[in-house]
């Protein structure tokens, strides 16, 4: 059974660039032991690529899927959602009994109740967080209201899985407000790479315009052809907040025109064959490439059994 809860609205973060001091083998300082308890506990909430329609970005792997094999798919030859994406996940911050900090990712009750964290990257991959590698903490009115923790990720047999986020590690930022004893929000984020920020504007003959994205989708199986990975892609309109809007009939291919003609000559009537697109005056609006990540907003959870 999953554990379910309402998840928070995402909020992004800054990079830590904090004045880090480097953790003892996982263990804080003596001067700041003290400090970390209101921060240490369960929380709940996603990684905001858990919850695209897309296998590809989500951070562990699903068998059928993959940066490297085809993702799942339905009747319809249409791509389905992953299998198990860390969504309505516990994030748990905690110290060991050898003064340890850690951190560790639960998605089932079973696993909660028996504190046996997931395999991070995917199953039989035998990865997890590693121990504390570096803290800072944020003081304000003599309390600690600020943690900004950083642990590292051990791939296990599938660091090629993890892409560029092999290598870096997860910087979480816990908060406690003003008022609470404990630290309610925990936001948390992993470097996994940069991302094309160019847009992309169709200009009708009525003079209407829009933007569009590039959907790459491969289409049905086509008979006649004997293709699954038809290789044209389509152009499709986007709302407001650039998601594509689903099951659009104003989506256009740059399949081109085939045109033929026949035309005499003194060896014979040769056949002539061209093609020639008809599309809308595409337009395409360039700007620099941004860092994207696997991020989320949790909360503070308690368990009602």
């Amino acid at each position: 059974m999953k554990v379910v809860a309402l998840i928070g609205v995402l909020v992004l973060f800054q990079q830590a660039s904090w004045g880090a001091t480097r953790a003892n083998d996982g263990k804080l300082s003596s001067r700041n032991d003290a400090l970390i308890e209101p921060f240490l506990g369960d929380f709940l909430g996603s990684l905001n690529t858990a919850e695209t329609p897309s296998p590809y970005d989500d951070l562990n792997h699903s068998l059928c899927g993959g940066p490297d094999n085809p993702p799942c798919r339905d009747e319809y030859n249409n791509p389905t959602p992953h299998l198990s994406p860390l969504a309505n996940v516990i994030f748990r911050v905690s110290r060991n009994s050898d003064g340890k900090i850690q951190a560790s990712i639960f998605q089932t009750t079973e696993q909660y109740r028996n504190n046996t964290p997931i395999d991070l990257i995917g199953q039989y991959c035998d990865s997890s967080i590693g121990d504390l590698a570096e803290y800072d903490f944020t003081s304000k009115d003599g309390k600690a209201t600020v943690a900004n923790l950083s642990f590292p990720i051990h791939p296990g047999k599938c660091g090629d899985r993890l892409g560029y986020s092999l290598g870096s590690n997860f910087e979480l930022r816990i908060t406690r407000k003003p008022g609470e004893e404990k630290a309610s929000q925990l936001q948390v984020r992993l470097y996994r790479g940069t991302e094309n920020q160019n847009r992309t504007f169709v200009k009708r003959d009525t003079g209407e315009t829009y933007e569009v994205r590039m959907k790459f989708e491969p289409r049905k199986y086509d008979e006649f052809e004997r293709d699954y990975f038809h290789r044209n892609y389509e152009f499709c309109p986007v709302d407001e907040n650039g998601e594509l809007i689903p099951d659009s009939k104003d989506c256009f291919t740059r399949t081109p025109d085939r045109w033929g003609m026949v035309l005499p000559t003194t060896t014979g009537f040769p056949f002539f064959m061209w093609d020639t697109v008809q599309d809308p005056k595409v337009r395409v609006k360039k700007n620099p490439r941004t860092k994207v990540y696997h991020e989320g907003t949790f909360y503070r959870y308690q368990p009602d059994f």
